[in-house]
């Protein structure tokens, strides 16, 4: 089995990073080298889709995108080829950064199947994602919209991939998975879920050198 591997990057603020992986099953059992143009090209098509409306703007003007990298690894994990291209898509328009650089939505990948090995995750950022006054949760509106524009955007990677690696009239497909290294399986993802409560990717916040203030005491 082999599968691809797309990871989103960019920056948060001046001096901390951000990251998101992605697994994409691929419908053959071929394990040769994809074609390095191939993956160039898979690259570049990812790199200008745009994503929603909503999922574009919750990160904010201080978060930015820099980095689309597209992998092919085997069912054990072992990369096998990859290829790389700028992303431009985040942090060109939208609403001031509000929240931390931690702050983030999450979406749940799930498969059908119970079990940890057979759940994902991403997480986004959201530092200028709006939240009630009141309950401090983003409003079932702005679930369903984030979990709808995600979906859309997703399956428009897939077609990327497809376009570029795998072209018509091959009946090959990717399909977005959620891998589990210890089994050595790509599952597909049957839904796509958001919750009303914000959290927090804890990386991130290792990552941030702080400035201190201090005070002689007393």
């Amino acid at each position: 089995m082999t599968f691809a591997k797309v990871i989103l990057g960019g920056t948060l603020g001046q001096s901390e990073t951000w990251s998101c992986g992605l697994a994409f099953r691929h419908s053959t059992e071929r394990v040769t080298p994809w074609p390095q143009n191939e993956l160039q090209d898979a690259a570049l098509r990812i790199a200008a889709i745009v994503p929603g409306g909503d999922i574009k703007q919750a990160p904010s003007t201080a978060v930015r995108s820099t980095l689309v990298r597209v992998e092919q690894r085997q069912d054990d994990g072992v990369l096998t080829a990859a290829a790389e291209a700028a992303w431009t898509q985040l942090g060109s328009s939208g609403a001031g950064a509000t929240k931390p650089p931690q702050t983030a939505i999450v979406f749940s990948l799930r498969t059908g199947i119970p079990g940890a090995r057979r759940r994902g995750r991403i997480y986004w950022p959201a530092l200028a994602a709006t939240i009630d006054a009141t309950s401090l949760r983003l409003t079932s509106t702005a679930t369903t919209a984030y979990a709808t524009q995600m979906a859309a955007y997703l399956d428009k990677i897939e077609t990327a991939l497809k376009e570029a690696i795998d072209p018509s009239p091959s009946l090959n497909d990717f399909s977005l998975a959620v891998y589990s290294p210890t089994d050595r399986v790509c599952t597909d993802v049957r839904m796509i879920m958001v919750g009303d409560v914000l959290d927090v990717q804890r990386r991130r916040r290792d990552k941030i050198p702080e400035a201190y203030a201090s005070h002689s005491y007393p």
